[in-house]
């Protein structure tokens, strides 16, 4: 009885994301995504295939490698001897091409959208000359708040060149509405996403969203042998499995149907707090982000051109710099940030741990990012749902902050000076 309530579960987990977004998804996780668009992508054009990933030092670890084939663990869910850095079994003599595109200088400094958006094109163009097919990424959000390069732009290419390039759009920060979802998926382009970020998911829920006119198309899956490390059957739609020409090791991901689960309980719970709600306490959370960061001298906001609208940024990137002006390490800052704090006499009750978004190089610097997460919002209006106004009910959330940046100033000179 409880393996058929696990399996039920599973089963939901396909069905709910997709009448969200009206798109049935394959689930997987960020490089797992990769994998499945690389598949789909071999499978649906004839000719060699350039990939082209934006930012992926702003996006996940292992993503280079996963964009051309590669295992990018020593581990899997279905297989424990893969080699990390090896191809796919099934992928050793295909003609893969990764070209990289970032969206900042070596300075850290972004470039402006008409720049990316003109090097991404000529980077296109310049593959489909020498014969290649392109699997194109747009990316809604990076780890930093970027983006990049725009739909318009990709869309533009793609109705220029049909049948030769197919667009993703790296959504796994899950910073968009589904009404943007939807629209891409209208588009034509395929969606990856995830329910660990943004969401507060666990780590390791994701889904590539293929528009249907694509998977109408699609006639014959060329399934590289490899990805059943990686995906089992019930991951796929059957209309989708059906035209599989391989085999699964695995009928069922039931961990991956579970942390989806946990994913798409938060994010119903957000959807159905009303958008200006919503908005209000974004727009309070970054306010009160820049106020600490004011009073932070040893601590720096990255891109803060960015601003603060009534649709305020969520992703805060910050740099943490020495009484020198020299950075602090941003690795052992988040390792301090998480063990629980010894009591002082500045804060003899300070016993907590603090949990930030991982360390993302920014040009020579190393960041740590404050974000903003569905389960905060939820919170806030789950307080105003008791009674609280909005001030009592952002009052929590604003003490966590308050204590946060107190911790974080602390550290930032323990780090730079151990000695003291």
């Amino acid at each position: 009885q409880l393996a058929r309530a696990v399996l039920d579960q599973v089963a939901r987990a396909g069905p709910r994301l997709a009448n969200s977004v009206k798109q049935r998804p394959i689930p997987s996780r960020r490089q797992c995504a990769e994998f499945l668009a690389l598949t789909l992508a071999k499978s649906y054009f004839s000719r060699s295939l350039t990939n082209i990933v934006v930012a992926p030092h702003e996006t996940g670890r292992g993503v280079l490698p996963a964009a051309d084939g590669r295992h990018f663990l020593d581990t899997s869910p279905f297989d424990g001897s893969i080699k990390r850095g090896e191809r796919l079994q099934g992928f050793e003599g295909c003609d893969f091409l990764v070209d990289a595109v970032e969206l900042r200088d070596r300075a850290g400094l972004p470039f402006e959208a008409e720049h990316v958006d003109k090097i991404v094109a000529s980077r296109v163009e310049a593959q489909l000359a020498t014969g290649r097919d392109v699997l194109l990424h747009v990316l809604d959000c990076s780890k930093t708040g970027l983006s990049g390069p725009t739909r318009a732009m990709a869309a533009d290419i793609a109705a220029s060149h049909p049948g030769r390039v197919m667009v993703v759009v790296d959504a796994c920060q899950l910073r968009c509405e589904p009404r943007q979802i939807r629209s891409d998926l209208a588009a034509g382009f395929a969606v990856m996403l995830t329910g660990s970020k943004f969401g507060g998911g666990p780590p390791f829920s994701g889904a590539l969203l293929l528009p249907a006119a694509f998977s109408e198309r699609l006639n014959h899956i060329s399934w590289p042998s490899g990805l059943s490390a990686h995906s089992a059957a019930l991951d796929w739609p059957a209309r989708l499995r059906a035209r599989v020409a391989g085999s699964f090791v695995a009928n069922a991901n039931i961990g991956l149907g579970l942390r989806w689960e946990c994913a798409l309980a938060e994010l119903e719970r957000y959807f159905a707090v009303e958008e200006p709600l919503r908005n209000k306490v974004a727009k309070a959370f970054a306010e009160m982000t820049l106020t600490e960061l004011a009073a932070s001298p040893k601590l720096g906001l990255v891109d803060p051109g960015l601003g603060v609208n009534p649709k305020a940024r969520t992703i805060f990137p910050i740099v943490t710099f020495d009484d020198r002006g020299v950075g602090v390490s941003a690795e052992a800052l988040l390792n301090r940030m998480r063990m629980p704090q010894s009591p002082s006499d500045a804060r003899p009750d300070h016993r907590r741990a603090f949990y930030l978004g991982q360390p993302v190089e920014i040009g020579p610097w190393s960041g740590l990012r404050v974000c903003l997460g569905a389960p905060l919002v939820n919170a806030v209006a789950d307080q105003m749902q008791a009674g609280a106004d909005f001030g009592a009910a952002f009052k929590p959330l604003a003490e966590d902050l308050r204590e946060l940046f107190e911790l974080w100033r602390q550290l930032a000179t323990e780090v730079s000076n151990p000695a003291r």
